[in-house]
């Protein structure tokens, strides 16, 4: 997810989620997600979106969903074990007559950290980008505007710090 700073939070199990307490429901992440996930809530007026149970997850439990899933179709690891398995899937699949079967882990966003296996081969049969990418205008904030004001931050700190070690505080004229 790619947002502005503060709305989005990405813990360190890769789990991405919306910061209510930052969210001003102004959509820019919406706007910023190649996969359109987080929505608008009309109640709260901010955005949310699946957070993958983060709370269960940080304490070792699997999200809700896959504990609940009957069928055993969905699985949660890491994401080594997940493409490794999604291969293993693809080919039991390939073995079975669909030769178009495919692991989705598009490149153009660096793969996801959900990782979908695709029988048919055509992400937009099952309402997925074919070729996901972040806009022009988040990678221009992340990689440049956003360094470049980090920069002139500290050397604004660093220009008052070195004027007051050089000249010191201003001294009202005597009278």
């Amino acid at each position: 997810m790619h947002a502005l700073p503060g709305a989005i939070v990405q813990y360190a199990n890769g789990i991405v989620d919306v910061d209510a307490t930052k969210c001003i429901g102004c959509g820019y992440c919406a706007t910023g997600c190649p996969f359109d996930v987080p929505k608008f809530h009309k109640t709260s007026g901010k955005m949310s979106k699946c957070t993958l149970c983060v709370d269960r997850v940080e304490v070792g439990l699997e999200p809700a969903c896959i504990k609940a899933c009957p069928t055993g179709c969905l699985q949660f690891g890491t994401k080594e074990e997940m493409v490794q398995l999604g291969n293993a899937r693809v080919s039991q699949l390939k073995k079975d007559g669909f030769e178009e079967a495919m692991l989705y882990d598009p490149p153009g966003v660096n793969g996801t950290s959900v990782v979908t296996i695709l029988g048919h081969g055509h992400p937009e049969w099952y309402d997925l980008p074919v070729n996901p990418h972040v806009p022009w205008g988040v990678r221009l904030w992340k990689q440049i505007v956003r360094p470049i004001g980090v920069i002139a931050a500290f050397a604004t700190v660093l220009g008052f710090f070195m004027h007051y070690t050089n000249y010191g505080p201003k001294e009202p004229p005597a009278a």
